[in-house]
C-alpha cells in the first residue's frame, strides 16, 4: 500500500482516468487467476475499485476494505480509496499477486 497526500483537493475524475491510464499500459495489475488441471493459469483482464471514504476512516480501516475486495478469480487486485480531509489522501493496495507481471 501507498498513502499519497495532496496540498490541495484531488479532483475524482483526474484520478480515475490516471488510474485508467496505468491499467492499460500495466494489463497485469488486473491479472485473472483461474484453476486449470491442477494448478492455476493466469491472464490479464480484471479491474481495480474505487471508493470515497466517508469522514474519519484512518488509511488502515482503508486498507482493510480494500484488501476485503481483492479476488483473484476476478482480477479485482488493485484497489484506490479517497479519504477527503484537510489535507485529501489517496490510498493506493496492490496484492502481492499481480506485482510479478509488471516490467
Amino acid at each position: 500500500s501507498e498513502v499519497l497526500t495532496a496540498d490541495t483537493r484531488w479532483d475524482q475524475n483526474r484520478i480515475r482516468a490516471a488510474i485508467d491510464q496505468i491499467f492499460q499500459a500495466h494489463p497485469a495489475l488486473g491479472t485473472v487467476f483461474e484453476p486449470f488441471f491442477g494448478s492455476w493459469a493466469s491472464r490479464p483482464g480484471g479491474w481495480w475499485a474505487w471508493a470515497v471514504e466517508p469522514p474519519g476512516v484512518t488509511i488502515e480501516t482503508a486498507i482493510e476494505r480494500q484488501r476485503a475486495l481483492f479476488d483473484m478469480r476476478t482480477g479485482r487486485l488493485f484497489a484506490v480509496s479517497l479519504l477527503p480531509g484537510s489535507p485529501d489522501r489517496l490510498v493506493l493496495t496492490v496484492s502481492h499477486l499481480c506485482l510479478g507481471g509488471l516490467t
